[in-house]
Parts: structure tokens; sequence; C-alpha cells
């Protein structure tokens, strides 16, 4: 009796566990909502105008505004990454809660 339980449990996890990891190929996450990260298995492209940006590592990213294209409005540096320095092309513009502090001449973080 044990061992049929066990069985169906399992079967019902797997089925459960399918079911929700068929992402469907058009599934867009709405601005500032979870987009990525470790062990996710939901939507990761963003809706128009937002990004999907790092926040924390590998843990967690989320649905910003801006397009992380180098020159566009919104252009945003990744969190503690480079946002400046000489011949810089990237973005400028640090998340919030940070802003670009230079290192030296020829470099510029994004620091808390």
């Amino acid at each position: 009796m044990m061992h049929v339980i066990s069985t169906t449990l399992l079967a019902i996890v797997v089925a459960a566990k399918a079911a929700i990891s068929a992402v469907p190929s058009d599934c867009v996450t709405e601005g500032w909502g979870q987009c990525g990260g470790q062990y996710w298995e939901g939507c990761t492209t963003c809706a128009t105008g937002y990004t999907c940006l790092d926040v924390d590592d590998i843990w967690y990213s989320q649905c910003v505004r801006g397009t992380n294209e180098p020159g566009e409005e919104g252009c945003l540096a990744t969190p503690f990454g480079a946002c400046g320095g000489t011949n810089w092309v990237g973005c400028t513009v640090c998340p919030s809660g940070q802003t670009c502090n230079t290192v030296g001449w020829h470099y510029s973080q994004c620091q808390m």
C-alpha cells in the first residue's frame, strides 16, 4: 500500500513540475516583475520598455525601466558594473541605490 501511495505521489509531483516548466515562448513579464534568477522557471522576456536586470547576483532578476542599449534613454549599467571611463561606450546610469563613481581616469563603477 505504501509503495502505491509513493508512486502516485511521485507521478503527481512530476506532472506538476512539467506543467510549471512549460513556459510559453510568448511569455512576457510585466514591468517590475521577476524575469530570472537561479531556478527561475517563469517568463524571462520583459514587456516593451523594460530590461531584465540581475538584481541579486544569480538569485533574482527583475524587469526594470530602460532598454540597456548604450546611448538610449533608460540604459542601465549592471549593479557594481562599469558606468564610465576613457572611451566608455556602455550605459552610464547606475541601478537604483547606486551612483557612478570615478575609480581612476580610465574607469568608473556603480557603487553603493
